[in-house]
C-alpha cells in the first residue's frame, strides 16, 4: 500500500509570467482614481490582485510529508544514490569485487554526510548573528520538540484536540485577558504639545519600502502576499501611495488592515491550558508597509525632540540585552566596589502587550507633538480590531480587540515604548527596562535605602493600577 500523504494547494510562483500579470492589474487599475474612499480603493486594489493572481499563477497540490534534512543536499543525495546502486549490484552477483565496490562507496557516503552535517551546522551557528530562525528550527527538531495545539483543556474542564475547538478555545482565551479602561485621560508625556508637522509619503518612500519585502514573510490573510508585491513593484507603487496618503489625510484604516490571523506560540508549562501560549498576529503586508512608514516619523520625532526613553532597551535601535546588561551591571559594580548593599526587584507584567489601555495610550501620543491625522490614524487602527485564531488551517469565530497592541505587527513595540516609557516616574532608585520585563535597584546600605525600595514598588504599583 502506497503511503498517504495529505494535500495542499500552494500558489505556483516559480512558472509564474509575471509581466502578463503586470497588464492585468494594469488594466484593472485603469478606472482605479476615479473611486472616492480609502476602502472603495483598497477593495479595488484586492480585487485586481486577486483576479490576477487566479489568471496569471496557477495552484498545484503539495504533499505535506516530512522535509529533507537541512544537510541533505543534491550531492549528499548523489553519493548516496551510488551507494545504493552499488548494493543493488553486490546483490545481484555477489562477487567479492562488488563486495568492495559497495563498501567503497559506503565508506565515502558515511564521510560525505558527516561532513556535510558538520559544515550545515557550522553555518546555522553563524546565522544566529544575522536573526535567522533556522538555528532554533534545527534546535527544536533535535530536540523533537513538538510544535502546534494538540489538545486543550477549557474553562470548563473539558479537553478538545478538534482544530475548530482548539482554535475556538485559544481566541476566547485570548479574549478574555483584554482590559476594561478606567475613566480619565491619564498622566501625559513630556514634549510641546503645540508644535505639530505633518508630511505626505512619496512615491519613492514606498518603492524604498516595497524593495525591502522580505519574501519569506507570512502572506498574511490576503493574496497581496511578500512574493505578488515585490514582483509588482513598479505597478502597484504608485497606487499604494495615493491609498496611504489618502488614508493618513483624515486618519481612515481599511477594514482590512485591522483584522489579524493570531497563530498562538507555545511559551512554557502545561500544552494543555490556554494561558501559556502567546499570540502573533499575521496581519495585512500592505498595511504593514504604511505601519513602518509611519514608525520612521515617529521614531524620528521622539529623536529630534528627545524624548526617548533612556531607560528602555527594548525594540529600540542601538539597544539589546546586552547593552540592559551593561548598564545594570555597571550601577551595581560601583555600590558593591565601594563596600555597599544592592537590593533589586525583578518584575514582568503579566500580559502586558495586551492589556495596553488605549485611551491611555492616544493621551499619551498626543502630547508627543505627532501630527493630529497620525495620531488619529493609530486609533482608527486600534479601534474595532477583529481577531481569530488560525490552528492547521482552521479559523476560530472572530473576536473584538478591546485593549493592547498587536504582538507581530510593526506599530505594536514602539506603541508600548510610548505608553510604559512614563513608568519610572516618581521612582527613585535605579530602573532598567527591556520592554516590560523591569529591574528597580536600590541601595540599602544607607539611612532609608530598604524604605526607599518599599516605596519605589508602591509607586510603580500605583503606575500599573491608573
Amino acid at each position: 500500500m502506497e503511503p498517504h500523504h495529505t494535500k495542499t494547494k500552494v500558489l505556483d510562483f516559480k512558472k509564474t509570467d509575471f509581466s502578463k500579470m503586470v497588464f492585468c492589474v494594469n488594466e484593472s487599475l485603469s478606472d482605479w482614481r476615479s473611486l472616492k474612499g480609502v476602502q472603495e480603493k483598497w477593495d479595488y486594489l484586492k480585487e485586481a490582485l486577486l483576479k490576477a493572481t487566479g489568471n496569471c499563477i496557477r495552484l498545484v497540490s503539495k504533499n505535506k510529508k516530512g522535509k529533507k534534512p537541512l544537510w541533505y543536499s543534491a550531492e549528499v543525495a548523489k553519493i548516496v544514490k551510488n551507494k545504493k546502486i552499488a548494493f543493488n549490484n553486490y546483490k545481484k552477483t555477489e562477487s567479492e569485487e562488488d563486495r568492495q565496490t559497495y563498501k567503497i562507496r559506503q565508506k565515502e557516503a558515511k564521510q560525505f554526510i558527516r561532513a556535510s552535517k558538520a559544515h550545515t551546522e557550522e553555518n546555522i551557528a553563524l546565522s544566529v548573528k544575522k536573526g535567522d530562525k533556522t538555528f532554533f528550527r534545527y534546535i527544536n527538531e533535535k530536540r523533537k520538540v513538538k510544535q502546534g495545539l494538540v489538545r486543550l483543556k477549557t474553562k470548563e474542564g473539558r479537553y478538545v484536540e478538534e482544530d475548530k475547538s482548539l482554535a475556538d478555545c485559544v481566541n476566547e482565551y485570548f479574549c478574555s485577558v483584554f482590559a476594561e479602561e478606567k475613566e480619565g485621560k491619564g498622566p501625559q508625556l513630556g514634549g510641546n504639545t503645540k508644535e505639530t508637522f505633518t508630511y505626505e509619503f512619496t512615491e519613492e518612500e514606498v518603492l524604498q519600502q516595497l524593495s525591502k519585502v522580505k519574501t519569506s514573510k507570512s502572506i498574511g490573510w490576503i493574496p497581496s502576499g511578500p512574493k505578488l508585491l515585490k514582483e509588482l513593484t513598479g505597478v502597484i507603487a504608485k497606487p499604494l501611495t495615493v491609498l496611504f496618503n489618502q488614508s493618513l489625510l483624515p486618519g481612515v484604516v481599511s477594514e482590512d488592515w485591522k483584522l489579524a490571523n493570531v497563530v498562538p506560540i507555545y511559551k512554557k508549562g502545561s500544552r494543555e491550558e490556554s494561558g501559556n501560549y502567546r499570540p502573533v498576529s499575521l496581519t495585512s503586508v500592505v498595511g504593514k508597509l504604511m505601519e513602518t512608514m509611519l514608525k520612521e516619523r515617529i521614531v524620528e520625532r521622539l529623536k529630534t525632540n528627545r524624548l526617548q526613553d533612556q531607560k528602555q532597551h527594548g525594540f529600540t535601535s542601538g539597544r539589546s540585552c546586552q547593552t540592559n546588561l551593561i548598564d545594570f551591571f555597571d550601577w551595581v559594580t560601583k555600590i558593591i566596589d565601594t563596600g555597599g548593599a544592592v537590593d533589586i526587584a525583578y518584575l514582568d507584567f503579566s500580559k502586558a502587550f495586551d492589556t495596553v489601555p488605549h485611551r491611555r495610550l492616544i493621551n499619551k501620543l498626543q502630547s508627543l507633538s505627532l501630527d493630529s491625522n497620525i495620531v488619529e490614524w493609530i486609533r482608527q487602527w486600534l479601534s474595532d480590531r477583529q481577531q481569530r485564531v488560525v490552528v492547521n488551517g482552521v479559523y476560530s469565530a472572530q473576536g473584538l480587540v478591546t485593549s493592547g497592541v498587536p504582538q507581530g505587527s510593526v506599530l505594536g513595540p514602539i506603541l508600548f515604548n510610548i505608553f510604559i516609557s512614563d513608568i519610572a516616574e516618581g521612582i527613585n532608585g535605579k530602573v532598567c527596562l527591556f520592554a516590560d520585563d523591569t529591574k528597580i535597584c536600590n541601595r540599602v546600605d544607607v539611612p532609608g535605602g530598604i524604605s526607599q525600595m518599599t516605596n519605589d514598588l508602591g509607586t510603580l504599583k500605583k503606575w500599573s493600577e491608573l
